[in-house]
């Protein structure tokens, strides 16, 4: 085990998961199945809008120390590798797709009328989706009001619609709503439920990560492939890097892997994503992988710029980043050699030297991006 602070850039891979489950009211042998099927089943009522789902964790605590506190996990890069069954036969589509682009008023056509969602003689509220397929998307995993982060195992009993009952699954998958930073609920995302008290109804919600399939070919594919996965840490203003900084000090990262993808009667599952399990002794079946990487800096093209003042003889110079993804990290500033170590917050790190005279050197080294500036100080 090593602490969470590295001095450079560092993976560390997490091969096989602590819980994965197929997240679905009929599977009867929950935590034991050796495949695993995403699909939906958008505006039907009585069932999740992602109905066939995955949650994935992987327990980090035995290669990255935990409880440090989330400030202390300098995450740069987030992995997942998913392996799917040899015989797929479904769409690749690498873009979100749009709530209003699923048979909302359950005719059996999409866009029935032909007119998009809005315009003059539209009559169900829905457009054509603009490339085949639907995305396989990952999303963070919240608990609640039944289960926690702590006590949740993947035979944990399944709360969620049922066939019969629109409800809310728990756990469920979410995305940070804008401005506020509250957890929107995503598995009824198309027919606008559980975010209610939140003024949300139908929305498309912005995944983490879209799954690339590696060396895939619809309809010809004879053997296991991959499906990968890297997580926009600096989505939602950096909120979605704070959740695994906090997962990570807390030993367990948790990600819920979706789709919308279209089922018919009687279809098998190659007509859409399926994954293997831990459990599968299948030839070519790999568990989820996770890999995630700490320290290495922060990218020169996320700053912004560097400032540099004096007034009445107190120093003053910021660091100024292009968004929030950084809040929590640290950046190294010298005055005139002399390191100072800073904190960001938000968008920004400070740095304030009081009773300072002449002439100074001010210049950002961790990251090394060539940015110095010349203060005077009266």
């Amino acid at each position: 085990m090593i602490a969470a602070t590295v001095a450079s850039a560092e993976e560390f891979v997490f091969s096989t998961p602590s819980d994965d489950r197929w997240f679905y009211p009929f599977n009867f042998n929950p935590g034991r199945r050796p495949v695993a099927s995403c699909f939906g089943t958008a505006g039907m009522p009585g069932f999740n809008d992602r109905d066939g789902t995955v949650i994935i964790a992987w327990s980090t605590s035995s290669l990255i120390a935990p409880g440090q506190g989330p400030d202390a996990y300098d995450v740069t890069s987030i992995r997942l590798t998913m392996t799917n069954v040899p015989g797929a036969e479904w769409a690749i589509d690498l873009t979100p797709d749009a709530w209003y682009t699923f048979d909302l008023n359950q005719d059996g056509f999409i866009n029935g009328d032909g007119i998009p969602r809005g315009e003059e003689g539209d009559t169900d509220g829905e457009s054509d989706d603009e490339d085949p397929g639907r995305p396989i998307e990952v999303f963070g995993v919240g608990f609640g009001p039944v289960r926690d982060y702590a006590t949740w195992i993947e035979t944990s009993g399944y709360i969620g619609s049922d066939s019969t009952t629109d409800r809310p699954r728990d756990p469920y998958p979410f995305v940070y709503q804008d401005g506020t930073g509250e957890r929107l609920h995503c598995e009824d995302n198309v027919k606008g439920l559980h975010n209610e008290a939140l003024g949300v109804t139908q929305f498309t919600p912005a995944p983490w990560a879209i799954g690339v399939p590696i060396g895939y070919v619809p309809g010809e594919q004879t053997t296991p492939f991959a499906i990968e996965f890297t997580i926009d840490l600096s989505a939602s203003d950096g909120r979605v890097r704070r959740y695994v900084q906090e997962q990570l000090d807390g030993g367990r990262l948790f990600f819920y892997v979706t789709s919308l993808a279209d089922t018919t009667m009687g279809g098998g599952q190659n007509e859409f994503p399926t994954v293997y399990m831990k459990e599968s002794t299948d030839e070519g079946a790999r568990p989820g992988e996770l890999i995630v990487e700490l320290g290495g800096g922060i990218p020169c093209d996320d700053v912004r710029k560097l400032t540099g003042r004096c007034r009445n003889g107190t120093l003053k110079s910021k660091v100024v980043f292009q968004d929030e993804s950084h809040d929590g990290r640290q950046v190294t500033v010298k005055v005139d050699g002399t390191p100072h170590v800073l904190d960001v917050s938000g968008r920004r790190a400070r740095l304030r030297l009081r009773n300072q005279s002449g002439s100074h050197e001010v210049c950002l080294t961790d990251p090394d991006c060539g940015l110095c500036r010349d203060v005077e100080c009266s």
